[in-house]
């Protein structure tokens, strides 16, 4: 098999490698096919340029003797160590080609994964950007159906000063899985009409230390997508340790952790930028 065809083999995909043994046979077949080539052409070389040159000059000089091409004498004789130097050279050659083979295969995985991750990551902000305006009241017990009622009377009791008027809900429900014996309310999801009132009750809340409301301990949320929500997870052991250092710090939306320790601001949107911030601050990293 000529090595052209080996490098051939490789450039379409092919990465194994052959054993020592193919490559000595397939050195050798090349070696002998080489020197067959060049035998012939040195013989077809001396009858058609050299034979006739010496003719010419023979019969110049009177002399009519024909000369015959000499019988060849040349013979193969196989070099072990030649041939051993021939397989290390294309042996190298070949290796260099998969390298480079391999690492713009890579690079194409790398592209072909940034382009599938990229329309989620769109999808994921775009759903979130659609639930901008609810909220999520989690505490809430599954007795209570006036689900319209109870939120106007409980964000009247929680913000005084917005006007009955601006308590507008598009639309108000349940977290929408079935719900199991014994296990906790389902969060009640709260479109606003107005975004600002949205906003006004959120700040409230944050304000206060906790939420009763007929004896009943809620919490409010923003309303955000579960990668979302598995995101910030993933942080936890992040914000463990800020809690131990007594730092507060809160969720912009969709997915920004602001916090401030010693009169200065800091703000991460992944996990690379708050290990960062502990560094900075000199905090044990989880």
């Amino acid at each position: 098999m000529p090595v052209s065809q080996l490098r051939a083999m490789l450039s379409s995909g092919g990465r194994s490698l052959i054993p020592d043994q193919e490559w000595m046979r397939f050195m050798e077949e090349e070696a002998i096919h080489f020197w067959e080539e060049t035998k012939i052409r040195l013989e077809t070389f001396f009858t058609h340029n050299v034979l006739p040159y010496f003719k010419k000059n023979l019969m110049e000089q009177g002399d009519s003797m024909m000369l015959e091409p000499p019988a060849s004498n040349l013979s193969y004789t196989r070099d072990e160590t030649l041939l051993q130097k021939c397989c290390s050279l294309e042996r190298g050659e070949i290796s260099m080609a998969s390298c480079k083979v391999c690492a713009v295969l890579d690079g194409h995985e790398k592209e072909i994964e940034d382009l599938q991750t990229l329309p989620k990551e769109k999808q994921e902000d775009a759903e979130n950007r659609a639930r901008r305006g609810n909220l999520r009241v989690r505490g809430l017990p599954e007795s209570i159906t006036d689900l319209q009622g109870t939120m106007t009377a409980f964000f009247q009791e929680l913000a005084p000063d917005i006007p009955l008027e601006c308590l507008q809900f598009d639309h108000i429900h349940r977290e929408l899985f079935s719900q199991t014996p014994y296990a906790k309310p389902r969060d009640v999801i709260i479109k606003f009409h107005f975004y600002c009132t949205k906003v006004r009750l959120h700040q409230a809340a944050y304000a206060k230390s906790e939420l009763l409301f007929q004896t009943h301990r809620l919490q409010l949320f923003n309303d955000i997508t579960p990668s979302t929500i598995a995101k910030r997870k993933k942080l936890k052991p992040y914000l463990q340790i800020l809690q131990s250092h007594g730092v507060q710090y809160r969720w912009d939306f969709p997915f920004k952790l602001l916090f401030t320790f010693q009169a200065q601001q800091f703000q991460a949107s992944t996990t690379s930028d708050l290990r960062k911030c502990f560094q900075e601050l000199g905090f044990e990293l989880p």
